[in-house]
């Protein structure tokens, strides 16, 4: 036998299992252990079920995309299932204990198959990660991501839908503005100025009361009460990736980082909270979370939506017109100034490539769920805004 043949025959002898077809007649390879042994299809299989999987979570969702009734039943389901995930002991999240549990496993599952069998043990194992994947996908589509298919806001009869002209920008930011000046002074204030720390507990109360009689309560009580939880773990690192919450669909889970300015926690849980209620465009969501906002008694929740508003209308002003931009920037009081600034200041330490390439991949995955525009949808609110305030 020659070398080459000799080598080609180690290869498959360690990798795959072969019949010789000849009873009683014995082949070098049979001699091998049968741990070294494994079969085709053993490596076939998991990757050929991961990628029918995903097909089928496609499917899904072209499909049962364009069913109104269903979208409602996955809505249900996932508020039952972030009421039922909040009822557990856990005194962390259940998404961060799931960014601890997955990759701790995936390294520990690795380590143990390439020991084990080496280089077959590596492939056996992504094999099975493709399978991982795929039933990963089919859940995220079944539970949340039809959801993406709903007829947008601007659908809404009750919302204008014309384009706005600089004119209707200028005057809504000039209303935002005049609204942030007079709740600023219903604010307890740090020594320096700036918003004082509200109780979160008593945020998401306040953000639950205000969805239950607002704007979007009919889509609200169609499931049971859903109260954001805060980070614990990774709340630091979330603001490195340029991420203030986020939405885990696999609990039913609304996380809102505890690494924040105290005007953008309300505003930011009420945006959360949206998304488990069957509001998935992020731009829908900021809508959502201003209008529950502003419609609350409490002068927190106002304060923040008012906040929040403004910051994207006076970014799209300052775009348009920026004369019109400083007039308005200039009738701000020095309290919403003084949290205009720390805010800058807070974005301002985490600037870097991580936080670039957080970015990057929010983009990518709000592109992949049908919304062309990636991040720069969040700041498409400012239309969503303005009708609002033209129809009401």
């Amino acid at each position: 036998m020659s070398l080459g043949k000799k080598n080609t025959d180690s290869f498959e002898n360690d990798f795959f299992a072969f019949d010789n077809g000849a009873e009683g007649e014995t082949d070098i390879r049979d001699k091998a252990p049968s741990a070294a042994v494994i079969p085709v299809k053993k490596l076939v299989s998991p990757i050929i079920w991961g990628v029918l999987l995903a097909l089928f979570g496609v499917g899904w969702y072209k499909l049962a995309g364009l069913s109104d009734a269903y979208r409602v039943i996955a809505q249900r389901a996932i508020n039952t299932l972030a009421a039922v995930c909040a009822r557990l002991p856990l005194p962390i999240p259940l998404a961060e204990l799931t960014w601890i549990a997955l990759p701790s496993c995936f390294l520990l599952g690795l380590i143990y198959m390439v020991l084990k069998y080496r280089l077959r043990g590596l492939l056996r194992f992504l094999a099975r990660y493709v399978w991982f994947a795929g039933a990963v996908f089919l859940w995220f589509v079944v539970i949340f991501g039809v959801q993406y298919t709903a007829p947008p806001l601007t659908e809404d009869p009750n919302l204008s839908h014309k384009e706005y002209t600089v004119e209707e920008l200028t005057e809504v930011t000039a209303l935002l503005a005049e609204k942030l000046n007079e709740y600023s002074l219903l604010l307890d204030r740090n020594p320096d100025g700036t918003m004082a720390e509200a109780d979160y507990a008593r945020t998401c109360e306040l953000v639950a009361d205000s969805y239950e009689e607002g704007y979007f309560a009919k889509s609200y009580l169609a499931g049971p009460r859903v109260m954001p939880r805060q980070a614990v773990l990774f709340s630091r690192q979330m603001s490195y990736i340029n991420l203030a919450g986020y939405f885990f669909p696999y609990g039913g889970e609304s996380i809102v980082s505890a690494d924040q300015t105290p005007p953008c926690v309300p505003f930011t849980a009420a945006h959360e909270v949206a998304h488990t209620f069957g509001i998935a465009p992020e731009d829908e969501a900021n809508f959502a979370a201003f209008v529950c906002c502003i419609q609350s008694e409490e002068p927190v929740l106002c304060y923040s939506g008012y906040f929040n508003a403004y910051i994207y209308a006076s970014n799209a002003l300052y775009e348009a017109d920026r004369e019109k931009w400083n007039e308005i920037y200039g009738t701000l009081e020095a309290r919403v100034i003084a949290d205009l600034l720390e805010l800058s200041r807070h974005l301002a330490q985490y600037e870097g490539n991580l936080n670039d390439l957080g970015t990057a991949i929010n983009d990518g995955y709000i592109q992949a769920t049908g919304q062309s525009e990636g991040i720069i949808s969040y700041s498409l609110v400012v239309k969503l805004i303005i009708s609002y305030y033209i129809t009401m």
